[in-house]
């Protein structure tokens, strides 16, 4: 067991480490044959769909256990997507390939979902992730998991958190990667003290405050204001940066 343990951890540090620059770089390799993507019902008519992946060893190299993996904050405006980015890694040669594959080689399954919606969906998430681990024990398992591993990073991190906490019969553990999981008014309180330092070290580089955020600020984030090192922001950044006498 404690090589499955050192397994799981190395592999969640490369994540949460070196994944967001790799995503974004090239896109995921093929998913092994033993992967299927799909649909589930989530019962809500407003968003009524989660996608799921399911990666499920031939029935005689399964284990018997299963990693159901939450991933972390997806932008509101970005589409409904399968996490594929964070679950990519370069391999010793610098090839990408699907992370969760070393524990199919192992015999573990392994489970992830899209959620129904994008943004702060902790609840949400949460039940849809149980659903998914339900659904994959009633309906495309040979058996019921023996044991039931849940793992996630950032606002996945709480996810998986909760369902710890909520539902210890069903998750045998888990590992949480820079989950914020300090409660809601430490996180609001340290983003809010962050931002009004950045304006008092970088005035006027926002057309808000750090109160009067205006609702749909978000949509064009990475447009209008951090789409490049040259993009008016960085640029006004390092003007006043130099003004106030420290290095950008």
């Amino acid at each position: 067991m404690a090589k499955y343990i050192q397994l799981a951890l190395a592999w969640a540090v490369a994540l949460s480490v070196s994944l967001p620059a790799v995503a974004q770089a090239q896109q995921p390799p093929p998913l092994p044959p033993e992967c299927q993507t799909g649909q589930l019902s989530t019962g809500d008519p407003q968003y009524p769909v989660q996608l799921i992946l399911i990666c499920l060893p031939p029935v005689g190299d399964w284990n018997g256990q299963v990693v159901a993996y939450a991933h972390g904050y997806a932008a509101p405006q970005a589409p409904l997507s399968l996490p594929l980015g964070e679950l990519t890694l370069p391999d010793a040669n610098g090839q990408l390939v699907f992370g969760p594959a070393a524990f199919l080689r192992r015999g573990f399954a392994f489970v992830t979902t899209s959620y129904r919606k994008n943004g702060s969906v902790i609840e949400q998430g949460g039940k849809d992730l149980q659903a998914l681990v339900e659904h994959f024990n009633t309906q495309v398992a040979p058996h019921p998991a023996h044991k039931v591993f849940v793992a996630g990073g950032s606002e996945g991190g709480l996810i998986t958190t909760m369902l710890l906490e909520r539902d210890p019969d069903t998750y045998a553990g888990g590992l949480v990667l820079c989950g914020p999981v300090g409660g809601g008014p430490f996180q609001i309180k340290y983003l809010g003290d962050f931002r009004v330092v950045f304006d008092y070290f970088f005035p006027d580089v926002f057309p808000f405050g750090a109160v009067n955020v205006p609702p749909d600020a978000f949509e064009d984030w990475e447009s209008r204001y951090a789409s490049d090192p040259g993009s008016s922001l960085g640029n006004r950044a390092t003007l006043q940066c130099h003004a106030c006498g420290t290095r950008p």
